[in-house]
């Protein structure tokens, strides 16, 4: 079965700005690799990485799981959590100078 999770992209100038669905691997090994990838894929693309904007960091996150499959059906954009997810993440966008702070939590719903 897949783990399930959603990953808020929060500032704390205006709290969660995007929410993302992850249907696949969402556990905390898979996910925070992916984080890791994420992060140096975008700082080889561009120097404008936007880590202090979630909702440029997370526009840019969708395209990077999409892997420019236009079917892609493992990822939403939410308003709120799904009901089904077994973890929460927070990606903190308030600085400019380094990489996002990644916590999570496991949601005790199943």
């Amino acid at each position: 079965m897949a783990t399930r999770a959603n990953v808020h992209f929060n500032s704390k100038d205006f709290g969660t700005e995007a929410n993302i669905y992850h249907h696949l691997d969402g556990d905390p090994d898979s996910m925070l690799k992916e984080f890791e990838d994420f992060f140096t894929e975008l700082e080889k693309a561009t120097n404008d990485t936007r880590y202090n904007d979630a909702s440029y960091l997370s526009a840019k996150y969708v395209v990077f799981l999409m892997e420019g499959k236009i079917d892609n059906i493992g990822v939403g954009i939410m308003n709120q959590d799904a009901g089904d997810i077994e973890y929460c993440y927070t990606v903190n966008c308030d600085s400019s100078e380094s990489r996002p702070k990644i916590k999570y939590k496991k949601i005790n719903n199943h």
